[in-house]
């Protein structure tokens, strides 16, 4: 260490100690005088010879190092840093005991009321000693070490940088106070008019103190206080006070246009507060098939933009679905005439250059129409595995693959939707606007990177195709479909974002797993399914699963789902809702009695 640079940190510390001298003999008086203080008083004496004795031993370590080797540079920044903290909170705590007035050796009244009303600030002095010596102890162990290397090893470590930060943050909170009590006041005395001006800008919040720990506020407020008190800004009063009488008609609009916004966020609280959400996961046609069935039986009707959309995707739908069952016929004699392979080159071509309008025109749709019927395609169709609602759409594609064809809210429902991130519907279950249900709709893509925005959700509706269990993922054939959307449910009802949400479980596809069950054994891909090609023993098989996924038994309504046509079908869906809704709301009562009792 240089020599400037140690007499410089002795003297420091000189002043330092001499100044907690002073403190600690008037807190002795203090103590002697006023005995209701004792204990206060008593554990700021202490801590303070604690400092004392703490500044001494850096002190002897500085006289010393002025011929001994030079320590690490982040300790000798620690340690002017640290002392010079020290002195500010001992230069404050010595100026706010001094306030104390005294009247023949005894107390006067107002100085006795400020003492008991000021225990706090007493009791926040002691912590900032106690992180003082935490610091200095430090330090202290620091100047011990045997090498540059080991008082870097030390300071660097996360717990050594905690202590000394909570120093430099106690030094700055104490500018922060110091300005606060002492810029206005000593402006006041020396003008008057200039007071009318600091006094505004001395006005303190609860949040000031915090705000001025930082140093960027630092810088704004002292400048803020230069502008304050300029000549510039005395002369330009006198213009502002003349401005003020326009701007009351502004302030009386600003306060109903304020008090109109409060009155609207009283009113979406409340609203908000009401508000059912539902996380719909899983199986995406299966889930997207049940929010569309419920926005069209609950009066919301797709928009004009939408049912455009909806009329492209699944007219490209069933075209390509259309050509995949044109490649399989290639795959074996093919189609036999000319007139055949003619309309099959109009559709190909139709399939690569139809997006974006997808506007099927009348010789398309003679193409689509003779194919359709044609005996090897039929035959092609009735070998290929159809998933999905591929059938469907093939067999109305003479309707689709009209110049004038617009969807049915069946095709519409059962229409394939493509999400990109999440999709959100906003449904009012009854003629009551506060029943609102908002379904969010996220993309498994993206569902582990966006699940955890979602740990407020009351429900989660999870849909799983019940005619999945034969399939197998393209790029693995260990990889059974429905053993994954198994897992997937696992790790949903294990989340830690879903301890207290209600599983409403939907197995879709029904009618078609029952025809399924018949020609393809369950038992096949699952081995310890004892059932048979009984549809009921196996949906029970598949649902004892889904069961024991949910390992940490969380309220689990389950339903069966197919894209009802009939209206009975629907109104089972719309059942299911309001009745697990029920029956959750009876077994939250029932957890809080018991938690209760």
């Amino acid at each position: 260490m240089e020599p400037c640079g140690a007499l410089g940190l002795v003297a420091t510390v000189g002043s330092v100690v001499f100044t907690i001298g002073k403190s600690v003999q008037t807190l002795t008086t203090f103590r002697q005088k006023y005995k209701n203080s004792e204990l206060n008083i008593t554990l700021l004496t202490g801590h303070l010879r604690t400092v004392r004795a703490a500044l001494c031993q850096v002190q002897n370590w500085a006289e010393q190092c002025q011929t001994s080797e030079p320590a690490h540079r982040q300790f000798m920044i620690d340690v002017e840093d640290a002392v010079n903290d020290c002195g500010m909170l001992i230069e404050h705590l010595h100026a706010h005991i001094s306030k104390v007035e005294w009247d023949n050796n005894e107390l006067k009244p107002g100085s006795k009321i400020s003492l008991l009303l000021d225990d706090r600030t007493i009791k926040d002095f002691l912590e900032c000693l106690n992180h003082q010596v935490s610091a200095l102890n430090l330090l202290v162990a620091a100047s011990k070490c045997s090498t540059q290397h080991e008082q870097q090893q030390l300071l660097h470590k996360k717990e050594s940088r905690e202590i000394l930060d909570r120093v430099k943050d106690d030094a700055t909170s104490l500018v922060g106070f110091r300005d606060s009590a002492s810029f206005a006041p000593s402006i006041g005395r020396t003008s008057s008019a200039r007071y009318s001006t600091t006094s505004r800008l001395s006005k303190k919040f609860d949040f000031d103190d915090v705000l001025l720990r930082h140093k960027a506020y630092q810088n704004s407020f002292r400048s803020m206080i230069r502008r304050a008190v300029s000549p510039t800004e005395m002369s330009n009063e006198t213009k502002r006070h003349k401005s003020v009488d326009g701007l009351e008609p502004d302030l009386k609009t600003t306060a109903k246009q304020s008090a109109r916004i409060d009155v609207k966020l009283k009113k979406d609280a409340r609203r908000l507060r009401k508000e059912v959400r539902i996380l719909a996961i899983g199986e995406q046609h299966g889930r997207s098939c049940i929010v569309k069935q419920m926005r069209h039986r609950w009066g919301y009707p797709f928009s004009d933009g939408e049912v455009e959309q909806y009329r492209k995707c699944i007219t490209a739908l069933a075209v390509r679905a259309l050509v995949a069952i044109l490649d399989y016929v290639h795959e074996g004699v093919g189609l036999v005439t000319q007139l055949s392979r003619d309309h099959e080159g109009l559709v190909r071509k139709f399939a690569a250059t139809g997006a974006p309008d997808w506007r099927a025109s009348v010789d398309i749709g003679a193409s689509v129409q003779h194919l359709w019927h044609n005996w090897h395609v039929r035959q092609a169709f009735a070998a290929m595995e159809q998933h999905g609602q591929a059938p469907y759409f093939l067999k109305a594609i003479d309707r689709i693959c009209r110049p004038d064809y617009v969807p049915t809210n069946m095709d519409i429902i059962r229409a394939p939707e493509m999400i990109d991130t999440m999709q959100e519907t906003e449904l009012t279950m009854s003629s009551h606007d506060s029943d609102i249900l908002r379904v969010i709709e996220i993309n498994e893509q993206h569902a582990e990177k966006i699940i955890s925005q979602f740990a407020d959700i009351q429900f989660c509706l999870f849909a799983v195709d019940l005619t999945c269990y034969d399939r197998y993922q393209t790029n693995s054939s260990k990889s059974n479909v429905l053993r994954d959307r198994l897992w997937n449910l696992k790790a949903v009802c294990g989340s830690t974002y879903f301890t207290k949400t209600i599983i409403l479980l939907v197995l879709t596809n029904a009618s078609a797993f029952e025809k399924k069950i018949a020609s393809s054994p369950l038992q096949t891909h699952f081995k310890d399914y004892t059932g048979g090609s009984d549809a009921r023993a196996a949906t029970k098989y598949i649902l004892k699963r889904c069961h024991q996924a949910n390992y940490r038994d969380l309220p689990l309504f389950w339903h069966t789902f197919d894209c009802a046509v009939e209206e009975a079908e629907a109104e089972a869906t719309d059942e299911f809702f309001r009745q697990s809704a029920a029956n959750a709301s009876v077994s939250l009562v029932r957890e809080i009695l018991l938690a209760g009792i």
